[in-house]
């Protein structure tokens, strides 16, 4: 006789309880195999999921879609390309204009006083007698001059100014007032007056230009510097200088009668 068949009851749950148990496992086997293979195949690449035939691979429509994409964005960056490159040769072109324009901008600013501008030249400096005197320290006879041939003039400066521009200056400037078109030079009472600004003795009048012409003009004899070296070799001095800086024309430039010809051909 059995031992255990005597111990198992007909009423017994171990069975059913063990066949639930197996079936249980089939079930949770069969779940978890297609969930594992699911997820391994997502990390896959594309080609790779399709030549596995996943269900998870794009379909040949999506490819299609895929493919027209990628030539419509290579396209897209052929038409970046080209117009990058018409902006790089435009702006090239567009800076060497530019800079012709710029330089020729210069250039007028220059020649009309608006810049400031330094270099090579001459200092001369008049003086009245009496800051002579007071610089020497020693009173001396005005030799039979008149009280006004004393004094520096309006046109002593006017005629040291063009003795300068005569001498090929290129820039000049008086008591720090740049001389242009439009710069006058005339006394007021006992005062000279450049551009409108008071300037008294002593006078110093800056030139840049070839040192030796200007300082050639300057001291020839019979020239400009003549009369008031006659009178008072100490009211007229005239100083070489390696360098010269110049101040920009502040006075006025507006217009209201001056315009362009509307006629090339008009007089």
């Amino acid at each position: 006789m059995n031992p255990f068949v005597t111990r198992l009851s007909t009423n017994s749950i171990v069975l059913p309880l063990s066949a639930m148990m197996i079936i249980l496992g089939v079930l949770i086997s069969v779940a978890w195999i297609p969930e594992t293979r699911v997820d391994r195949v997502a990390t896959l690449d594309p080609d790779q999921r399709q030549r596995l035939g996943s269900s998870t691979a794009p379909g040949p429509q999506e490819n299609e879609k895929l493919q027209e994409r990628l030539v419509q964005l290579q396209s897209t960056v052929e038409d970046l390309q080209k117009n990058k490159t018409r902006l790089e040769n435009a702006i090239a072109e567009e800076g060497g204009k530019t800079k012709v324009l710029n330089e020729n901008l210069q250039d007028t600013k220059i020649l009309a006083g608006l810049t400031e501008v330094e270099g090579p030249g001459v200092v001369v400096t008049l003086r009245d007698i009496s800051d002579v005197k007071k610089k020497i320290d020693t009173p001396k006879e005005s030799g039979g001059f008149g009280p006004m041939d004393d004094i520096i003039h309006d046109f002593d400066v006017l005629r040291t100014v063009n003795e300068m521009w005569n001498a090929g200056a290129e820039a000049i400037a008086v008591g720090g007032n740049r001389i242009v078109s439009r710069t006058s030079i005339r006394c007021v009472g006992a005062v000279i007056h450049v551009n409108d600004q008071p300037v008294s003795s002593p006078i110093v009048i800056q030139a840049i230009g070839d040192q030796k012409i200007l300082a050639s003009a300057m001291n020839l004899k019979g020239g400009v510097m003549q009369d008031l070296r006659d009178l008072e070799p100490g009211m007229v001095s005239v100083e070489p200088a390696k360098m010269i800086k110049l101040p920009a024309y502040t006075g006025p430039t507006s217009r209201k009668f001056i315009t362009l010809p509307k006629d090339k051909d008009a007089k």
